[in-house]
């Protein structure tokens, strides 16, 4: 219980309670020095700073909306939660009983890890049908994977699947030679690049490009260790173009043509047949994925936390279909009162730094509570550094109210929505989860840390 404990080691935990090998531990404990900043029952003023929150009910409400979202594709396309967002089992688990709970007719099994970490993690949870969205090498990490797949079967022997991505026929025949040896089989699919220049075997869209992808394929049918079961076609940049419209365009124009080309491929040479996954998509184009009759399942993650930089996307019809329940807790610990400060309405000093919120997409967002929009003034942080945020009040009227008492006193919470939830949710060790300003859960991060 992380209520009560404050030494945890998470990859331990994982590999006594899962029946993954213990390979996959470390030989000495992982010694967590600090307690959890809240317990259950605690009411969020008592929640020490910083801390990552989660607003149960907005978190809900993200569930139902996508479950929403995609009811006219029920039945044709399949919804994968991006686990990379969570890093937690038991969050995997409650965003997927929430949103079959929504839509039952919606098939919504399993969920994508970027990492062995966080797929680990998610099976502790008891999420037994994985998919690696990433290519795993080298020895230890496929021992791992192998290990992975074994304790997912013996947890649920009919409903597990463990599935990973290839690009290189070299690591795919690795793969399969481990499997094998372990008298197991792991599901491959075949990465192509949709435009994003990283991993993936160039789209086939001409002669020249086309044998790659039957070498590669060819040899995983050959292959008893492994399972042929499709393509992943992702383009992440898309998610935060802008508009709709040109989301659905580049959609069209980049994915949804690439993973045409490649079975159009693997088809004319007898590779290809129905009932393959054509998998990809995320929060921000899942529609387009969804309505282009090819792709048969979607991997949204950010839908289930939100942040500041995906706040910047415009959405169709007149509301955003998810909001922010994904916040850092801070507290203001100095404060710069006018004249001294350079800025009219001073500056406030946060103890939540680069160490404990994301910057790289975007600065964060000063919110008035964990269920409120933007704060009236949309007053966004500057960093401080590894343990410090920094808001500049630019007008006295933001540093004061109509009596002239400060707005951000020392000890005064702020709520911060972060830049990019992922990162974010990776530097911290516990979900504190909130409803009607109590804590409800803390639920540790089990996949955090820099994906091994």
């Amino acid at each position: 219980n992380p209520n009560d404990r404050f030494v945890y080691n998470r990859r331990l935990a994982i590999a006594q309670t899962s029946s993954v090998s213990m390979s996959a531990a470390t030989s000495e404990p992982y010694v967590q020095l600090h307690p959890p900043p809240a317990k259950v029952g605690d009411a969020l003023s008592q929640v020490d700073t910083p801390a990552l929150c989660v607003s149960l009910d907005v978190l809900e409400a993200n569930c139902d909306a996508l479950a929403k979202l995609m009811e006219p594709h029920a039945g044709k396309v399949a919804v994968r939660p991006h686990a990379k967002a969570c890093k937690s089992g038991e969050l995997a688990s409650m965003v997927l009983r929430r949103i079959k709970q929504a839509n039952p007719d919606l098939e919504c099994t399993g969920v994508c890890c970027q990492k062995l970490t966080e797929a680990e993690a998610v099976l502790h949870g008891g999420v037994c049908d994985i998919l690696i969205t990433n290519q795993i090498v080298g020895e230890r990490k496929i021992k791992r994977l192998i290990d992975l797949a074994q304790a997912a079967h013996a947890k649920a022997p009919s409903a597990a699947s463990v599935a990973v991505l290839v690009d290189d026929v070299s690591n795919l025949k690795a793969i399969a030679a481990a499997a094998e040896a372990a008298k197991t089989k792991i599901k491959v699919l075949v990465e192509i690049d949709a435009g994003q220049s990283r991993c993936g075997l160039p789209a086939p869209l001409d002669t020249d490009s086309t044998e790659p992808l039957r070498s590669l394929v060819a040899s995983a049918l050959a292959s008893p260790g492994v399972e042929f079961a499709g393509i992943h076609c992702y383009q992440g940049m898309l998610q935060h173009v802008r508009t709709p419209e040109e989301r659905r365009d580049k959609v069209n124009q980049q994915v949804v043509k690439a993973a045409k080309a490649a079975i159009a491929v693997l088809r004319e040479a007898k590779m290809w047949k129905e009932g393959l996954t054509v998998t990809g998509g995320g929060t921000g184009t899942l529609l387009y994925e969804s309505e282009s009759e090819v792709f048969t399942e979607v991997q949204p993650g950010s839908f289930m936390f939100m942040d500041a930089d995906y706040n910047l996307n415009q959405w169709p019809g007149p509301v955003p279909p998810f909001r922010s329940s994904l916040h850092v807790l801070s507290q203001v610990v100095s404060r710069t009162p006018p004249p001294r400060s350079r800025d009219n309405g001073g500056r406030a000093v946060l103890d939540a730094g680069s160490k404990a919120i994301d910057y790289g997409s975007a600065p964060p967002l000063v919110v008035a509570s964990p269920s409120a929009s933007v704060d009236g003034e949309g007053l966004r942080c500057r960093n401080g550094g590894d343990e410090h945020s920094v808001i500049d009040l630019a007008t006295a009227e933001l540093g004061q109210d109509a009596t002239g008492a400060d707005k951000f006193p020392v000890g005064r919470a702020v709520w911060l929505v972060p830049g990019h939830c992922d990162p974010t949710v990776n530097m911290h060790d516990f979900f504190v989860c909130h409803r009607d300003a109590k804590v409800e859960a803390v639920i540790p991060i089990l996949g955090r840390g820099p994906g091994s």
